[in-house]
């Protein structure tokens, strides 16, 4: 009689945990036990999983037990029932029906009644019904999940940074300071112009841990994951900026599993998520988050806003157009004869193709910033005497301002049109070149390459401000957050970046004119989801909030 030494092999899933007790890890060990003391064979080792699928064959106890083999340490596999190896039946089918007689060991489960040393003809049809349980155990739980996001409820195993599960409800989330002070701290700073990268950078240097170092120092646990990184990217910046979980709304569903066989989940489009709005106590403020969208899918198109020398941005930068051709204005020193340097902003589009391309839009910054502060001054003083019954007037003027951000996203989609023409002519004149000989392959590549990689940034470019001229908001809660903003600058004496950046939308320079010995140039103002503040509108404004408060019945409503 051949002199076996048994491993024992024991698992427990959590889906076993709920479904049968006698599945415990410690009634397979007594079943096991007994079973091989009643014949006399040595019990070598004893393996275990607590707490991992069947379906995934990547486990501790497992992967020891299958070395012990391959070091001749034991002979026998002794299991309680076929599922214990594994839920998958071609690899459960490998181990049992190669595996296992290459290295002559013994395969033994119990309450199945199978022997590799007997006759076992329903061992492959036990191996099927196994996964089928898998599968179905699998749907039921997905099913489950499912109803659970759509009801709102968060399951995931680990919450956003700035959050931690509510103590007396698990799938609800409440604020964690430490975590929300820096998820605060990373808005503002996209806000305000910063990269990703810089973000990320200052992060590292000043040791702010990251989303999953936090978690586990906060629970006073050690970090699991070996291989994660410890330091600040900009993919972590930009996935945190992304969360729509930091505006109240718990968004679940974006990645899923193939089938049960499979480790790795695949992304789940956009449109397939699952999004629950207003669930939990946002941490981002409305006008923050859509300043922080823009600003992403702005420089998704275009390259960033390039810092000054000092790491400081221009008081507007991103926020100056061209009347003219609709292109960012850039920022720029100057020198003006025997006078000291000053900052100024130009078109872009002339300063990159000259004249043919636009007119000479340009403007100096201290007078922009004196423009500028004068018009909030002014709004703020209405936003501060007349907050309670502004918000119908400014609804109109809102109105105004969509027609006018319309015209000017028509102007920037006619320069993409016609950049887009552009670049097919030359596309066209190249191919000429190339079927005359007049040009090597080598160079024909290269300057294909080139057109073709400009003409995909313009479709790009091209599709995204279709979809923002077919962009309709609904800023009635907007406008009332931004009147609270002016009411704060009620006594603002100098302009700095915060304070542009919170109020002002964009800022649209027109060319200045000669009337008889004067210049003069038109500057039009658009402030955050309100539009352009004209003097006519502040009278009207005045009229409008006499009328109003004149009125005893309509106060009262308005009250």
């Amino acid at each position: 009689m051949a002199k076996y030494k048994a491993g024992l092999y024991l698992r427990l899933s959590r889906d076993d945990r709920m479904d049968n007790e006698s599945l415990s890890i410690s009634n397979q060990k007594a079943l096991l036990e007994e079973y091989a003391n009643e014949r006399g064979w040595e019990i070598e080792e004893t393996y275990i999983d607590d707490g991992f699928s069947g379906t995934t064959f990547d486990r501790p106890g497992f992967n020891r037990m299958i070395q012990d083999i391959e070091d001749k340490r034991i002979n026998m596999v002794m299991v309680k029932d076929q599922s214990r190896l594994g839920r998958n039946y071609s690899q459960v089918g490998h181990y049992t029906d190669y595996f296992f007689p290459k290295n002559n060991v013994r395969f033994i489960a119990v309450n199945d009644r199978f022997d590799s040393e007997k006759d076992n003809d329903f061992a492959g049809f036990v191996n099927v019904m196994n996964e089928h349980y898998a599968r179905d155990i699998s749907r039921k739980i997905k099913s489950t999940k499912k109803n659970q996001m759509r009801k709102g409820d968060f399951i995931g195993s680990q919450p956003a940074m700035g959050y931690k599960r509510d103590p007396l409800d698990k799938h609800h989330l409440v604020i964690e300071d430490v975590g929300a002070e820096i998820t605060r701290r990373l808005f503002y700073m996209y806000s305000m112009g910063n990269s990703a990268r810089h973000i990320a950078q200052v992060f590292n240097k000043e040791k702010i841990p990251t989303p999953r170092v936090h978690f586990f120092s906060r629970l006073n646990k050690p970090n699991p994951y070996k291989n994660d990184a410890e330091s600040w990217g900009s993919a972590t910046v930009l996935r945190i900026l992304k969360n729509q979980v930091y505006i109240g709304h718990m968004c679940q569903g974006k990645r899923r599993k193939k089938n049960i066989k499979m480790k790795n989940r695949d992304v789940v489009p956009q449109d397939e998520w699952i999004v629950v709005e207003n669930t939990h106590e946002p941490l981002i403020d409305e006008i923050t988050w859509s300043r922080v969208q823009s600003i992403m899918k702005d420089n998704k198109r275009k390259t960033q806003v390039r810092p000054k020398k000092d790491g400081t941005f221009s008081l507007f930068a991103r926020k100056v157009f061209c009347s003219d051709c609709g292109a960012k204005m850039i920022f720029h020193r100057s020198k003006n004869g025997k006078y000291k340097e000053y900052p100024r902003y130009r078109c872009s589009t002339y300063t990159n193709q000259g004249k043919d391309a636009c007119s000479f839009n340009m403007i100096r910054e201290d007078e922009l910033a004196a423009l500028v502060l004068s018009e909030i001054k002014k709004f703020s003083y209405v936003a501060n005497n007349y907050a309670d019954s502004i918000l119908d007037k400014l609804m109109q003027v809102n109105r105004q301002m969509k027609a006018g951000n319309n015209n000017l996203l028509e102007k920037q989609f006619s320069k993409v049109e016609k950049d887009l023409q552009g670049v097919s002519n030359k596309i066209d004149v190249l191919l000429d070149q190339m079927v005359n000989g007049n040009i090597s392959e080598q160079m024909f590549k290269k300057l294909m390459k080139k057109y073709e990689q400009k003409q995909n940034e313009l479709n790009g470019r091209r599709i995204s401000l279709k979809s923002e001229l077919n962009e309709v908001r609904e800023d009635t809660k907007h406008i009332a957050d931004i009147i609270e903003k002016f009411k704060a600058r009620n006594y603002i004496e100098e302009l700095d970046r915060e304070t542009v950046v919170e109020l002002i939308d964009h800022i649209v320079i027109f060319k200045k004119e000669k009337f008889e010995k004067e210049y003069f140039q038109q500057v039009d103002i658009y402030f955050n989801f309100i539009g352009k503040i004209s003097h006519l509108d502040y009278d009207d404004l005045k009229e409008f909030m006499k009328d109003k408060l004149s009125n005893p019945v309509t106060q009262e409503q308005v009250g």
